[in-house]
């Protein structure tokens, strides 16, 4: 058995009688330069192109016609587009050497057919003396025929001490010496450093490059090949997927509560216009103040309006010179002019009517906010333009709430916290999974916001509180979200792909930057993009995960393979882990945050129905709560004591969550020398500690 593409002459038994080295001699002479020699490269290399040419279409249709090959990002991504591009370049290579091996061996039984064998009789004159005139004279029937002048690099004669035979005739002998018959070519050696034995090595090697350089271009030529297919096919798909605002416009009326009719008011322009009004009174507020920062701090503007500063203290400012600790006093000075700010913007927005309007947000069931497109890398991103919007109307009613508690306004208060929960809501409108970072913060500033009011309502408040508080239930956020989040990042894949010179390389070509600089480094470091179809199942699975991750608790989740945030710009557009890592954590905590203020307000009627706090949380089983809210992290339930004696801020119980680290430490920190420990939570930095689920709501303190 040979290999293909070497000693084709072996497959002829009339040369198993012959050498290597005979055979290697009659081949070369037989295929001498000739319209014939130069038909059969033809055919071969034409063979070995049509035979690369389907290898390329049959692993692009592999690649990507079917889900045999991986086709996101990673080294799966790497070994297939590698494995693409060689298994046409063999195919071609080894099919072209198949054909020159056919045409080889049709070529060779033609010469022995015709040339090599006796006119007359048919026998096989290979190996026979061979005369000057090219003639044979067969030892059969005598007849001389004349023959191909390569037979003559067969004829040997193997000389001994004792016998003499020749290797055509058939004699037997002791082969000794090997003579030939026939004049050999004389063999000029290059005297100096090219010997014969160096030109041989020469040779050898520059076929061998050849051969390399070959396969190199074949496989460069191939994977352009490859690639310009790719991305084509890629292009005319993505040019051929729905439009952002078609789509997403279907997705917002589709999460709409049952009923809502597409002639009702729409709240997305009643939050609109209330914030750009309320932005205006901010310019104005500031533009007044402005002149008398500048006299405080000549160098520079601090200030700053931040509308949970409201009923912050102002501090001792010395009339000369700095303060006792050596504070600046322009920066006291400082502090107390903002102190004074947001107390002025909440009588201006009074006065203008802007809480009044947003008061009818409750009574709205119709939202559908307008997406932006964004300018980024390779594509577009539709992002909501309310979700700061409503950030800054809660803030704005964080301080109402306080102000009208101060006034002991219950009636106002009430109302400001349906607007709060009309606002949360409408953060988490089930349109994208960005939703949940400003959900999150909603939910524990709402938390935070009501517990004054909470121990002064009456309990028909708290029963209306508690059914608010049931409307705000997350528990089917993921689902409708994710949705949402789907239809956006296929607008950006489609939106990178729909060119495709773009992707024709497999990462993002270096002249599309759209504002964003994509240097030759970030070329480099780029993952691959894979193929459009590939990133979109991606991104499905991955959030059809987050949804079912989402309804497990976080002790109950199997480990995710990657927490940690990809560096690559192109993790924005086909997410993993990291994805639902950053987002289960946010929805692990506002449904804490939830439950929490769940179980506070059920607290709360207890307290009214029974005169005092319950003992344990099983008290408020079923009459207020369905069940007592798990702990996401600890083993069981929320922790819960209540206290003898109110503290400092007229709170009666404690109620936290162990945190992150699973580890219970009662919510106490380590005494500071000079005052006594008190018990907290940590609400505001992400380090693992208990988690305070009744916060006190204090202003912001002057920190020198």
């Amino acid at each position: 058995m040979r290999i293909p593409g070497t000693k084709v002459y072996r497959a002829f038994p009339e040369f198993d009688r012959f050498t290597d080295e005979q055979c290697e001699r009659f081949l070369a002479a037989a295929v001498q330069m000739g319209w014939r020699r130069v038909l059969r490269w033809v055919i071969t290399g034409v063979a070995g192109v049509v035979l690369f040419v389907i290898g390329i279409v049959g692993a692009v249709w592999l690649r990507f016609g079917t889900q045999v090959l991986p086709n996101s990002g990673g080294i799966l991504m790497h070994a297939a587009d590698l494995l693409c591009v060689l298994v046409p370049s063999c195919a071609g290579a080894f099919g072209g050497v198949l054909v020159r091996d056919v045409l080889l061996r049709q070529h060779l039984r033609r010469l022995i057919n015709t040339r090599g064998s006796c006119a007359a009789c048919g026998y096989r004159l290979l190996g026979l003396p061979v005369s000057e005139a090219n003639t044979v004279a067969c030892p059969e029937c005598g007849h001389v025929s004349e023959v191909d002048p390569s037979l003559g690099e067969l004829t040997v004669r193997e000389t001994s001490d004792t016998s003499t035979a020749e290797v055509g005739s058939g004699g037997s002998g002791v082969a000794g010496k090997v003579e030939r018959l026939f004049t050999p070519r004389q063999v000029v050696l290059k005297p100096g450093f090219w010997t014969a034995k160096r030109m041989e090595w020469v040779e050898r090697w520059a076929k061998r490059s050849a051969v390399a350089g070959l396969a190199l271009a074949l496989a460069g030529g191939g994977f352009a090949l490859y690639r310009s297919i790719v991305a084509d096919l890629d292009a005319s798909t993505a040019s051929m997927m729905y439009d952002l605002d078609d789509l997403m416009m279907q997705h917002i009326q589709s999460v709409q509560p049952r009923g809502t009719l597409a002639s009702e008011p729409n709240g997305w322009d009643l939050v609109a216009k209330v914030h750009e009004e309320m932005k205006a009174i901010d310019a104005k507020l500031l533009g007044e103040y402005a002149a008398r920062a500048k006299r405080i701090d000549p160098n520079g503007n601090g200030l700053w309006l931040d509308m949970q500063m409201w009923g912050a203290a102002p501090v001792k400012v010395p009339e000369t010179g700095n303060s006792d600790d050596g504070i600046d006093t322009r920066r006291e000075q400082l502090w107390n002019l903002n102190t004074e700010l947001p107390r002025r913007a909440v009588r201006r927005y009074e006065f203008a009517g802007l809480f009044e309007q947003l008061d009818q947000l409750s009574e709205i069931r119709r939202y559908e906010p307008a997406f932006k497109r964004v300018g980024r890398i390779g594509g577009v991103r539709g992002n909501r333009t309310d979700l700061m919007q409503l950030r800054d109307l809660s803030r704005a009613c964080w301080a109402r709430l306080r102000a009208a508690h101060a006034d002991g306004d219950q009636a106002g208060a009430l109302q400001t916290v349906k607007t709060m929960f009309a606002l949360h809501r409408r953060v988490l409108s089930g349109f994208q999974v960005v939703e949940i970072g400003y959900g999150q913060h909603s939910m524990m500033n709402l938390n935070a916001a009501v517990g004054p009011f909470l121990m002064t309502a009456d309990e028909a408040t708290l029963a209306e509180l508690s059914k608010l508080c049931g409307m705000a239930d997350p528990t089917g956020w993921p689902a409708s979200a994710v949705g949402g989040e789907e239809v956006l990042l296929s607008q950006e894949l489609a939106d990178v792909y729909s060119d495709a010179s773009n992707t024709r390389w497999g990462v993002l070509s270096l002249h599309l930057n759209n504002g964003v600089p994509l240097t030759i480094g970030k070329w480099f470091d780029s993952r691959p993009l894979g193929s459009l179809r590939g990133n979109l199942g991606e991104n499905a699975a991955t959030l059809t995960r987050f949804v079912q991750l989402s309804a497990a608790l976080p002790r109950n989740r199997p480990p995710l393979a990657d927490l940690s945030r990809p560096q690559g710009w192109w993790d924005d557009f086909v997410i993993g882990d990291h994805f639902i890592a950053k987002y289960l954590i946010r929805y692990d905590k506002l449904q804490l945050h939830w439950r929490a203020l769940e179980t506070r307000i059920a607290l709360e009627r207890y307290k009214r129905r029974h005169g005092s706090y319950p003992k344990t949380l099983d008290l408020l089983v079923p009459e207020f709560l369905a069940a007592v809210p798990k702990d996401p992290w600890g083993p069981g339930t929320l922790q819960y004591w209540p206290l003898p004696t109110p503290d400092e801020d007229g709170r009666g119980y404690v109620l936290y969550s162990v945190g992150e680290d699973g580890v219970d430490d009662r919510a106490l920190v380590h005494p500071v020398p000079g005052t006594a420990a008190v018990w907290y939570a940590n609400v505001s930095s992400g380090l693992p500690s208990n988690i305070e689920l009744n916060p006190a709501d204090e202003p912001v303190k002057f920190r020198p």
